[in-house]
């Protein structure tokens, strides 16, 4: 009898504990980024890291050497501002005040970005044939891109920046061969970086870009 008891105490257990399991909300852990072990799933990385706001990824796709280039036909004023080179550091700042928001010295604060939407067109860089780069190491994807940036704003609706017909080009590279990785960055050839990053938004480069009315890169000096 004492036997049944028992038995009967902990069925009740069970399906009790059954049914509190059962109602219990369910947590779906984020998604995580694609490893950047081709050249291609770099750049997924780099436009899924921007994305999903994800500051250190982001950051990890960019060598040391890494040097960013204004578009000269559309944002001659940031290339004049910025005429000793934009580098790792301004990127890394950039992206930062953008997922995070930004106070300027002495400026009004700048709302991190609600939400943020790239688009490349091609996304599969191939060969680097310029001289003085070995094309086994050294990738190019030359892309227009799309997109748009929501940013909040107190008491009225959000704003929304768009990207539209831009025109970029990006340098990729192998880890075994990129200059200044960190700790954080597998430097084997199993891993690629960005190490070189050109806005020619409405230059002669990218005559197949018929209309300009806004640029990644004014963004991101915004933001910097």
């Amino acid at each position: 009898m004492r036997l049944r008891r028992l038995a009967v105490s902990i069925a009740i257990a069970l399906a009790l504990f059954g049914c509190k399991s059962s109602t219990e909300p369910k947590t779906t852990p984020p998604p995580s980024l694609v490893a950047n072990d081709t050249p291609a799933h770099a750049m997924e990385r780099l436009i899924s890291a921007y994305e999903k706001k994800n500051e250190s990824a982001f950051a990890g796709m960019f060598t040391g050497d890494y040097q960013y280039e204004f578009s000269s036909s559309t944002d001659p004023t940031l290339v004049q501002q910025y005429s000793t080179g934009w580098f790792k550091a301004d990127e890394t700042a950039s992206s930062t005040h953008l997922f995070s928001g930004y106070t300027p010295p002495g400026g009004a604060t700048i709302p991190a970005a609600s939400s943020i939407t790239i688009d490349l067109q091609t996304g599969s860089p191939t060969d680097d044939n310029s001289a003085g780069v070995d094309p086994a190491t050294h990738k190019i994807l030359a892309t227009r891109v799309d997109g748009q940036i929501v940013v909040p704003q107190a008491g009225t609706d959000p704003l929304t920046y768009p990207i539209e017909n831009n025109f970029n080009v990006f340098y990729v590279v192998r880890g075994d061969v990129a200059t200044g990785l960190d700790s954080s960055q597998p430097a084997d050839a199993q891993h690629w970086y960005i190490y070189r990053w050109v806005d020619l938004t409405g230059g002669a480069a990218a005559n197949r870009v018929q209309t300009v009315q806004a640029t990644w890169g004014k963004l991101k000096g915004m933001y910097r």
